[in-house]
């Protein structure tokens, strides 16, 4: 059976990927901070083919154990997801070094680090798959989110360095860069007048992505139906990085 180890799995993006796997017959590994971890719980579903990690890339200490826990008690890992990440808006005249390094640290730092324990489990598996979560913001440039749009552009030309120097191990890695994500947690925003004007108005389709239609980006990048592709950049915006 095919096992996923996916981090950030509590949010909504993290959740559709989850049930999209799960119902696919995946085992799961899944990922979150102590305080979310409780939430994950329901999703197991009786079932024994879940096991959770508590996983807080913030602290050193939380990611030496889950490197050592993936080292030693893993036995086979063939897709990695890395979903956790954070943003903060904030104009750029206005931002602290305390708020950059964490930001960066979190979204591509730590996340790089756990990618290089991983990676070393598929290498001796001499097979494997790894998912970065991008954004358009790593692509194009929007206002408020410097260290955000820094810390994805980063893990977008990650995909492309680890995709030239894993593939003689047979290790894919693509990245799924989305646009504005309709959750039940932004709703509120997304829809408002404000953002149809400033945010919808840009999306040549006219609508905002949702958790599935990421999902179902990484699953395609997940399996063999994408077996050419590597080093890819998925750009899930509905056509706003075309004009």
């Amino acid at each position: 059976m095919r096992r996923a180890l996916i981090t950030g799995a509590n949010s909504e993006i993290g959740q559709a990927i989850t049930n999209k796997l799960y119902d696919e017959g995946w085992q799961l590994i899944l990922c979150e901070q102590e305080k979310e971890y409780s939430n994950l719980i329901h999703m197991n579903k009786g079932k024994n083919d879940i096991t959770f990690f508590q996983l807080n890339l913030e602290e050193d200490r939380s990611l030496n154990e889950m490197t050592e826990y993936i080292e030693k008690q893993v036995e086979r890992i063939d897709l990695l997801v890395n979903v956790a990440g954070i943003n903060i808006l904030k104009r750029f005249m206005d931002w602290e070094k305390d708020e950059l390094d964490n930001i960066l640290k979190i979204n591509a730092v730590s996340t790089l680090i756990l990618t290089q324990s991983v990676a070393q489990k598929m290498i001796t598996q001499k097979a494997g798959n790894i998912i970065f979560l991008g954004s358009q913001h790593g692509v194009v440039a929007n206002i408020e989110r410097v260290p955000y749009s820094l810390s994805k552009a980063m893990l977008i030309q990650m995909t492309k360095s680890l995709a030239l120097e894993l593939a003689p191990f047979n290790i894919r890695v693509n990245c799924v860069s989305p646009t504005y994500v309709l959750t039940n947690t932004n709703s509120s925003i997304l829809t408002s007048a404000l953002f149809k004007i400033e945010a919808l108005s840009e999306i040549p389709l006219g609508r905002y992505a949702t958790p599935k239609d990421v999902a179902e980006g990484v699953y395609f990048l997940g399996t063999e139906n994408s077996r050419m592709i590597t080093g890819h950049n998925l750009i899930i915006d509905g056509g706003w990085t075309i004009k």
